[in-house]
């Protein structure tokens, strides 16, 4: 009786599980994704507190300027649910990358602003890229997993007034 594992087979059995393993590995880390408020957790603030009273949200695009203290929080908390890759897609950290589209918060004390932004979310023009400029501190840039919602996200305001 024939052997039913030869060398042969064996070296073609272990080829295809490490690929396998590796395809598995790949698929899962490429596709791994977390929630915008996982890099910025200041999105989950409402912004009340101490001197806070309100939050205005200034959304900029390259055609147009909008500035509303409406919803603001409703756009912070849908902004703070957005998917994007678990993974920087590089390390760059400056202030010179895309802020095509941004969307900033500023906090206001008894109708005043303070002139403090607590959080700039900054999109590309496509919206398939953001990184966040939360109190000085820039975080590095992502992958919107769904850039039709941020876009969305971003344009909730005009639906709703």
């Amino acid at each position: 009786m024939k052997k039913f594992l030869t060398k042969k087979k064996l070296v073609h059995f272990l080829l295809i599980a490490i690929f396998g393993a590796a395809s598995i590995f790949a698929f899962s880390y490429f596709n791994s994704s977390q929630k915008l408020s996982d890099i910025c957790p200041d999105l989950l603030n409402e912004g009340k507190g101490g001197r806070v009273k309100y939050i205005s949200t200034e959304i900029k695009t390259p055609d147009s300027f909008d500035s509303t203290q409406i919803n603001s929080y409703e756009i912070k908390k849908a902004l703070s649910g957005l998917e994007i890759s678990l993974h920087p897609i590089n390390d760059d950290k400056s202030l010179n990358r895309d802020k095509t589209v941004s969307v900033a918060f500023e906090e206001l004390t008894d109708d005043f602003p303070t002139g403090a932004y607590s959080e700039i979310v900054y999109f590309n023009l496509d919206f398939s890229e953001v990184w966040i400029y939360n109190e000085g501190i820039p975080t590095y840039t992502y992958k919107v997993r769904n850039p039709e919602e941020a876009k969305e996200i971003c344009n909730v305001r005009y639906k709703m007034e």
